[in-house]
């Protein structure tokens, strides 16, 4: 058996959970079982003062989430089949697991003289494990001197485990490995891809491969991992983590909440300094529904408010003026506003330059297969995310790592010696990205088909965006949702602006028209959209689109 603390192959990543420490108080009980001397011990003794202590440290006890039943009785026919009487067994140790058991273990009088179990001490605890109400396939066998583990789906010759009594816990590990509660999940994987191997080595039964992916999936739907991360969060990671993070509805507020929650004093000038900074759609959009927040919550003025949305008042600012400013550049894709503007095109450009490299390279996809193996192996193993959990997930983390990356640098290459944002710097950067991008999907014929064989579960797919649907515009009226008292303001002083992003096929700028989300839009004229994404690159613009749509 291979060390469970250094897995080296993606199949083991993937069947098994990393271990968490003993606390002292278990390791203290398993040395005391260690010392026992069990000579004159029977079955009883090592069923109380052996397997016991062993089964709570394992994790199993009547106060937590798993518990082992002991004891019960369990009905076999009668040797003499003509009878048809039943004889009774009480099983040992069997946690159930999917109103499946998972293992079961005997407990055997002492043989001092022997190092390894024979087929006379195996052979009734298998006939417990095949009973229909144990359905045990983990076999354990311990007689105070050693304990053996054997797999009945895959051997009943070898144990996949030895272990002796009195290296109990140098060696527990490997035992938690096997037999500990946050171990079920993955041990009926392993279990249910066997099956899966027996199936479809004959013949495919789709109904039945159906209902094992179902019992699989049989866990919590949710949990609230992300909205504690996001409370106990640093203004610095919510400012640089989570603002570019998609969030669902729940998500939303907790990072809003959370934002809010900073002082406005030191948050504002992370998250909308004066110097151009990186930014996405996302983080834009999150900016301005922060300060929607603040307001909701009574703040009315602020003191740090950069000069590009301060409008040259004085200090303090009114707060419904910044937010009113802000909305005016999220509806407009920035116009006016130049070093804003070319830096979400710029954040737009570089994540479809990563998405066209996850979907042409080898490269990225196997990075993110070995992410999403190591997310598996050290997550919660009662989280959502474990039961969720996809590689597609993994594959748009590292799509967003490698955007941001490209973006890092992007701003870099635009700042002078000073720190200045450097317009025409930045323009011939953007430019590049482009001609690279072009490059890129130059001989790709059906890149559509390509894209949904590498897919990576996006909510809007990169190579929309800034393309032909203005993302940041479309996802600001979906956060005007959440604030209500702005709708009527905002509908009435930019009708325009919700006029051109329904052309650009946004289903909220048609929900704030009064519109059905189906309705036709005629939509923009190419130089419209040249302007709006391009700085008025009418080739680059149909190029990047027939590709992305699939035409030669």
């Amino acid at each position: 058996m291979n060390s469970t603390n250094q897995p080296t192959l993606f199949e083991t990543l993937q069947g098994h959970a990393q271990l968490e420490p003993l606390a002292p108080e278990t390791q203290e009980s398993l040395r005391q079982v260690e010392s026992l001397n069990v000579s004159a011990f029977s079955e009883v003794d090592v069923r109380a003062k052996v397997m016991e202590p062993i089964v709570r440290a394992l994790g199993y006890s009547e106060e937590s989430d798993f518990s082992e039943d002991r004891g019960h009785e369990i009905k076999f026919l009668e040797e003499k089949e003509k009878k048809k009487k039943h004889k009774s067994k009480p099983a040992e140790h069997s946690p159930k697991f999917w109103k499946e058991n998972f293992w079961l273990m005997e407990a055997k009088r002492p043989h001092l003289g022997e190092e390894v179990f024979h087929y006379e001490a195996l052979k009734p605890a298998l006939e417990y494990a095949c009973h229909p109400k144990l359905n045990a396939a983990l076999v354990v066998l311990c007689d105070g001197v050693k304990i053996e583990v054997f797999d009945r789906e895959t051997s009943v010759t070898e144990p996949v485990l030895r272990i002796a009594c009195k290296r109990l816990l140098s060696e527990f590990d490997k035992l938690r490995a096997l037999l500990s509660p946050c171990q079920m999940r993955f041990f009926q994987k392993r279990r249910v891809l066997r099956v899966l191997d027996k199936v479809f080595n004959h013949e495919f039964r789709a109904e039945e491969f159906r209902l094992l992916l179902e019992n699989v999936k049989k866990q919590p739907s949710s949990d609230s991992q992300t909205e504690v991360q996001l409370w106990a969060a640093s203004t610095e990671a919510l400012v640089e983590i989570h603002m570019f993070q998609q969030h669902n509805t729940r998500s939303t507020h907790a990072l809003l909440a959370a934002l809010a929650d900073k002082n406005p004093s030191a948050l504002l000038p992370h998250m909308l300094p004066d110097k151009a900074r990186v930014v996405s759609e996302l983080y834009m959009g999150h900016a301005l529904a922060c300060l929607m927040e603040l307001s909701r919550r009574g703040v009315e003025s602020l003191e740090c408010v950069p000069s590009w949305l301060a409008q040259d008042a004085q200090a303090p600012v009114d707060l419904k003026a910044v937010i009113r400013k802000l909305f005016c550049l999220c509806l407009s894709c920035f116009e006016g506003d130049e070093p804003r503007r070319l830096s979400l095109l710029a954040a737009a450009a570089c994540r479809r330059l990563a998405k066209v490299q996850f979907v042409l390279s080898e490269t990225p996809w196997a990075v993110s297969k070995v992410l999403h193996f190591m997310h598996r192996l050290e997550a919660p193993k009662q989280s959502f995310s474990q039961t969720a959990d996809a590689l597609q997930t993994d594959a748009l983390s590292m799509l967003h790592a490698f955007a941001m990356m490209e973006m890092h640098r992007f701003m870099e290459g635009a700042q002078t010696h000073d720190g200045a944002f450097d317009l025409e710097a930045a323009k011939l950067q953007l430019q590049k990205m482009w001609s690279m991008e072009k490059q890129l999907l130059a001989h790709v014929h059906d890149y559509p088909k390509r894209s949904a064989e590498r897919s990576v579960g996006e909510i809007q797919p990169a190579e929309s965006c800034c393309v032909s649907f203005d993302f940041l515009g479309h996802m600001t009226l979906c956060l005007l949702q959440l604030f209500p008292e702005w709708q009527d303001e905002v509908l009435q002083n930019h009708l325009p602006e919700i006029s051109d992003l329904a052309k650009l096929g946004s289903w909220a700028a048609k929900k704030q028209l009064g519109m059905n989300v189906g309705d036709f839009v005629e939509p923009p004229e190419d130089l419209f959209l040249a302007d709006r994404f391009f700085l008025g690159d009418v080739e680059t613009l149909r190029f990047l689109r027939a590709k992305y749509g699939g035409q030669h």
